[in-house]
């Protein structure tokens, strides 16, 4: 928590002077500004293109206790890369930031699409005329294009997430 309140209360980067890199951390909501919300789109447009950007803002629901009187834990500007600011960051501050701002960018990307293979094993036992039970095999794989390898948390997107 000291880490994030040090990333609330700003962080010195270089002659930008102290900019504070996340809002207010204090709090389990899941609403986001307008402008939040216009920034990260055009954020994710420019970078990867209009595929990955919905139609609208992804909306969560809030839990019924949650602290709706602030925003969701974010970072001031999705302008502002971890990787950018990186050389001003202690690297415990660095990995909170990225952790937050990864999972800020990957709350607004369209969910991640899978590749879902099954298959149906009969068995039948030679010395015996017994028949194996039907056994089923499944896996999926992850369709992950290279410019979203970076983005933590994208590829839980759309697997059991209640949204809206």
């Amino acid at each position: 928590m000291m880490i994030a309140q040090r990333l609330y209360e700003g962080v010195e980067l270089g002659e930008e002077g102290s900019v504070g890199l996340i809002t207010y951390m204090r709090t389990d909501s899941t609403r986001v500004s307008n402008e939040a919300l216009t920034e990260v789109r055009e954020y994710i447009q420019g970078q990867y293109g209009q595929e990955y950007l919905p139609e609208s803002p992804n909306t969560y629901k809030e839990k019924k206790a949650a602290q709706a009187a602030h925003e969701a834990i974010r970072p001031t500007s999705a302008m502002r890369h971890p990787d950018q600011i990186k050389q001003y960051l202690k690297e415990d501050e660095y990995k909170v930031y990225k952790l937050i701002w990864q999972r800020f960018v990957a709350s607004q990307i369209t969910p991640a699409v899978f590749d879902q293979t099954t298959v149906d094993i009969d068995a039948k036992v030679e010395r015996r005329d017994i028949l194996v039970p039907r056994h089923r095999i499944g896996s999926e794989v992850r369709r992950l294009p290279q410019s979203l390898r970076g983005i933590e948390g994208w590829q839980g997107r759309g697997r059991g997430r209640t949204q809206a």
